[in-house]
């Protein structure tokens, strides 16, 4: 047990390879006319092609029709470029910003573990204190309840539980950002432990 934590530790798993599940944060959808629905966004894991069925978190099923990558038509979307999709099977108002486009469901979760760590200059985060939480495309208040203590301080790191307003697709390995409500300033972030503890 000793090695094999040894192991894990030695070589975190990538949140972002996400084990063959594609993910596409989109930053953008909207409707062009003679075309339909199109979203953009980076994809960040998998491979996306024509006549794939995606996923959303809300149970949609959107078709991809083309591909577009960084502007030009593309047979295949690979991780790390910039992407837009027509999609057939969906509405415009049916995705919005934050949402994520998945290869299969996955559920969203409105509480993580996770690692957190303050950026030098920030003041100290107190137990219990919300924020503004980034993680891909989306933004969403959060609660944090440290792990053993009642304070982190500026450029300390601790374990730390987050409870979200609203619900987010979050694997382990993902990044997040953390900011203050106001004045609204970046803060510090972490990195998911545990999108379902």
């Amino acid at each position: 047990l000793l090695a094999a934590l040894d192991a894990l530790a030695a070589d975190p798993p990538d949140g972002r390879s996400g084990g063959g599940l594609t993910r596409l944060p989109v930053d953008r959808a909207f409707v062009l006319k003679g075309i339909g629905v199109v979203v953009t966004g980076t994809l960040w894991s998998g491979e996306i092609r024509p006549g794939d069925v995606l996923h959303t978190a809300s149970g949609h099923r959107p078709r991809v029709r083309g591909i577009q990558n960084h502007g030009r038509p593309a047979e295949v979307a690979h991780p790390g470029a910039r992407t837009a999709l027509d999609l057939a099977g969906v509405e415009a108002s049916e995705i919005v910003a934050g949402d994520v486009l998945l290869s299969r469901p996955m559920p969203q979760t409105r509480v993580f573990d996770a690692r957190l760590r303050l950026l030098e200059g920030a003041k100290p985060l107190a137990y219990g204190i919300r924020v503004r939480l980034h993680h891909g495309t989306r933004a969403t208040n959060a609660r944090v309840r440290l792990f053993g203590r009642e304070e982190l301080g500026p450029g300390q790191s601790a374990f730390a539980r987050l409870r979200l307003e609203e619900p987010l697709v979050a694997l382990p390995g993902d990044r997040f950002v953390l900011r203050s409500l106001g004045p609204q300033v970046t803060v510090g972030g972490g990195t998911v432990l545990d999108a379902a503890p």
